[in-house]
């Protein structure tokens, strides 16, 4: 591919599902991994139908080809809308709105006089369905303080896409470890953490003391866009992560195109939260 177009490798991602499928930027395959059995699978985006066409005969003949032991192929090549993201300007927004009342439909513009909501008066009995418990639940003990523990302990993760952004909740399980996990999760945290799903961005390498080559991130984690809030309401810390998922799902190479699978890289490291 890249004899025939040069600058090609920068549009194709490949990864062995079942061993760096979800996480793993492509190439930096662990030594230590040990797998029976795994599947290829690389992705293309390309700007011309020629060049994906290509990739799918080179993948075939790496099939029919390369190395033994092949359990089978299947090939696609379609056409991928990719989405922008932008601000519309105010001035060109507006909003509508209708209900029904007494069998008419009224509308609402956006410089229109809405009628209060009508709340239930507090005197009104409220009704607990038969199969809903009213008993309380046990109160959420505080996680242990001073010693590595699994994040999952502490609080459990949602995680979603936003266009080529990616945003995650950690809710603690007792709402007074808030401020200690605030403390461990900061934004040079999540960035080492996500680091691998931006394969894009170069690798730094220096010589350690013994002579060895060690990874710093320094320089590329400065490219990493992190976004922390804290939800007070819910006693809970919102984290967003500009441009994590590969042009968004309408274009991304990945399996996991919404990015749900990061919410299980979060809660499985391990963390230390002050005593």
């Amino acid at each position: 591919m890249e004899e025939m177009f040069p600058h090609s490798n920068d549009r194709i991602l490949g990864y062995l599902i079942g061993v760096n499928s979800l996480l793993i930027a492509p190439n930096e395959l662990s030594k230590s991994t040990q797998a029976l059995e795994v599947r290829l699978r690389m992705d293309g985006l390309f700007d011309s139908e020629e060049q994906a066409m290509q990739l799918m005969r080179d993948f075939e003949a790496l099939y029919t080809n390369g190395p033994a032991g092949g359990g089978g192929i299947s090939l696609g090549c379609k056409k991928e809308t990719t989405l922008k993201k932008i601000l519309v300007p105010r001035e060109e927004t507006f909003w509508k709105a209708s209900s029904r009342e007494g069998g008419h439909i009224i509308t609402y513009h956006e410089n229109a006089l809405i009628s209060p909501v009508l709340k239930p008066s507090s005197k009104m009995p409220i009704s607990v369905p038969q199969n809903i418990s009213t008993k309380k639940s046990k109160t959420p003990v505080s996680a242990v303080g001073g010693i590595h523990i699994p994040l999952h302990e502490v609080a459990h993760c949602r995680a979603g896409d936003k266009g080529n952004d990616i945003n995650f909740s950690l809710i603690p399980h007792c709402s007074m470890d808030l401020l200690r996990l605030q403390s461990v999760i900061t934004k040079d945290w999540v960035k080492r953490v996500i680091r691998p799903l931006f394969h894009h961005l170069p690798t730094v390498y220096q010589c350690d003391q013994i002579g060895s080559e060690k990874r710093v991130d320094v320089e590329t984690l400065d490219n990493i866009h992190v976004e922390i809030y804290v939800v007070q309401g819910i006693h809970a810390l919102n984290i967003v992560v500009r441009d994590a998922l590969d042009g968004g799902v309408t274009c991304s190479r990945r399996i996991d195109r919404h990015g749900k699978s990061l919410s299980d890289l979060i809660i499985c490291q391990t963390v230390k939260l002050p005593i």
